[in-house]
């Protein structure tokens, strides 16, 4: 081939969007449409480990435990939170949270209309299937490969677990750190005082403990054995479930 024809073939080439040696790349929407789903990456890729964490904002008020937060300039994972309205004065959110770099504990206070970033991990969906002690067993839904995560990772998300709960599990730098619960969970009164005649939903709340070992307060007309919704964001009874 002449050095005139080389050059014809590469301008062809070009414009016609092939290079020669140079690998074909199929965006992954064209696979989509295709094949009607996603391409599947290789465990070698580690694909988890070279995504890019990014950061979405939330308010105080929208915290739960399981969440991860960069505070400071250091990534958090909150084990618990309780929404604080004292007589008239402002909301907050007393979080305890746990530093994934140094494994330190501390006790922070939100202010209520305060934003927080959030930091946006990979999740994948598992179903949480036992505990043993302090470890708390999952599967993955689509491999169903299985993993553990201690009661010390998980912090108060432990209290709404209970079998076949399909939860986000979340990962950075492809190791789990924490669990992103649904918002709300329905869970089953194990004790509580009996209903009081003439009760109202008015009345004074009393304490129930759940399933899990969670303790709320609940209305005066909910008893043991009633299956209750419970909010994940402050461990606030919602309804009691018909």
């Amino acid at each position: 081939m002449t050095a005139w024809n080389i050059a014809i073939y590469t301008v062809v080439s070009h414009w016609s969007g092939v290079f020669v040696g140079a690998p074909r790349v199929i965006p992954t929407a064209v696979v989509a449409s295709q094949t009607g789903r996603l391409p599947e990456f290789p465990k070698s890729a580690n694909f988890l480990g070279n995504r890019k964490k990014t950061m979405s904002s939330v308010k105080a008020t929208q915290l739960r435990p399981g969440m991860v937060i960069q505070h400071e300039g250091q990534l958090f994972t909150i084990f618990s939170v309780d929404h604080r309205t004292p007589g008239n004065k402002r909301g907050s959110m007393q979080t305890r949270m746990k530093n994934l770099k140094t494994g330190a504990i501390i006790d922070y206070r939100f202010r209520a209309e305060e934003f927080v970033d959030r930091a946006i991990l990979d999740e994948v969906e598992f179903e949480y299937l036992y505990n043993e002690g302090d470890e708390f067993h999952f599967m993955n839904t689509k491999t169903y490969e299985q993993m553990h995560l201690t009661r010390e990772q998980l912090g108060e998300t432990v209290y709404y677990l209970i079998p076949n709960t399909i939860v986000k599990v979340e990962f950075f730098d492809d190791k789990p750190i924490g669990v992103d619960l649904p918002d709300t969970m329905e869970l089953k009164v194990i004790q509580t005082e009996p209903t009081l005649q003439k009760a109202t939903a008015s009345a004074v709340m009393k304490p129930a403990t759940l399933e899990t070992g969670l303790v709320v307060q609940v209305p005066p007309f909910v008893n043991q054995g009633d299956r209750i919704k419970v909010d994940t964001t402050d461990a606030r009874y919602v309804q009691r479930v018909e």
